[in-house]
């Protein structure tokens, strides 16, 4: 792959592990929730789907050009796109995580249920509205 194609990939390791991994583990040791502002922050760059989608790139065999990727509408949508892969990821881990005994603090729903003081289903409809809110109107998982 060409260089500009291995810095951009380079960035997005450093954003993942820096602005991602680095943030969010104090949380974790900690056992402490963030807030929902700070852990959308997070969950952008912890899901990886910047990473994830420049190897996309090398497995095709094909570069987005810079002018494309750095588009305006193409970056709001990636970041839509990290956005909404966050919360259906903690849809899917949240029975698991419950199930473990200690509550995983980077959960959206969780985090929602813990800052808001409300139910476990009033948590798990405001993630519903947030995903929605985000543009995106699909099933959550059942």
């Amino acid at each position: 792959m060409p260089s500009e194609w291995m810095e951009r990939l380079a960035k997005n390791l450093f954003r993942y592990t820096t602005y991602g991994i680095m943030e969010e583990a104090p949380y974790r040791l900690e056992g402490r929730y963030p807030s929902l502002l700070r852990l959308q922050f997070l969950r952008e760059y912890t899901i990886a789907m910047y990473v994830y989608g420049d190897i996309i790139e090398a497995g095709t065999n094909f570069m987005l050009p810079k002018i494309i990727i750095e588009h305006p509408v193409i970056m709001c949508l990636r970041t839509l796109l990290c956005r909404i892969m966050s919360i259906q990821n903690d849809w899917y881990t949240l029975e698991k995580e419950m199930a473990d005994g200690q509550f995983e603090v980077c959960n959206h729903i969780l985090v929602l249920m813990h800052q808001n003081k409300i139910s476990l289903q009033e948590a798990m409809q405001e993630t519903e509205r947030l995903h929605d809110s985000n543009g995106c109107h699909t099933k959550r998982p059942a």
